[in-house]
């Protein structure tokens, strides 16, 4: 794609998010997303097939660079404890960077779920599942090199993936929000002590 139209592209994507954000999902119009866009309706289509295209799309962007980011981590030569801070730390980077564009989106997505086609969900499912595997993968091979204690690697790659992503949206999406007051002080969160906490647990 012509840097040109991936420019018009990239126009259509945040005028679609912004009218998603502000009138919600179902109720916004390819019409008022070509006119917040500043191109006509024909033109919208020439990019995406359909609204739920555009959702998948603005959802989706970023997620190629990240995917590539983790399976370079998990293909290096480090332990497999470092690979897993390593796969936190492009977690941080992710949400830090979209961290408030993350949570708008994914609760539009909640509130508009059971109007999406099941296409739609099964490729949201598909890019979770791949975040899961990398860390079951670290976590099965840090038990076989005697890195981690054995478990059972379902629910803790599950109970990682839940832990880093609350902390990363306090940290770097609901702090964000100026209605928002926390009552701890949200710069003292430290990802390294949270991974430190994630390995050892609480137990004396």
């Amino acid at each position: 794609m012509h840097n040109g139209k991936k420019v018009k592209k990239q126009k259509i994507m945040e005028a679609a998010y912004q009218l998603f954000c502000e009138n919600g999902y179902k109720k916004t119009k390819i019409a008022d997303i070509a006119v917040a866009a500043g191109i006509g309706k024909g033109t919208v289509y020439e990019y995406f097939d359909s609204k739920e295209a555009l959702l998948l799309s603005i959802f989706s962007s970023g997620t190629e660079e990240y995917l590539a980011d983790c399976q370079a981590v998990i293909e290096s030569q480090d332990t497999e404890k470092e690979k897993l801070i390593n796969l936190i730390k492009i977690e941080a980077k992710c949400t830090k960077e979209n961290g408030a564009r993350i949570m708008k989106m994914s609760q539009m997505i909640l509130d508009t779920s059971d109007g999406l086609s099941a296409d739609f969900i099964k490729k949201m499912n598909e890019e979770w599942n791949k975040k899961y595997a990398f860390y079951r993968q670290i976590l099965n091979r840090g038990i076989e090199a005697g890195e981690f204690r054995k478990m059972d690697t379902d629910m803790a790659a599950v109970a990682i993936i839940g832990a880093v992503g609350s902390y990363l949206h306090v940290k770097y999406g609901v702090s964000t929000l100026p209605e928002i007051v926390l009552p701890f002080d949200v710069e003292a969160l430290q990802k390294e002590e949270m991974v430190e906490l994630l390995l050892r647990g609480i137990q004396n």
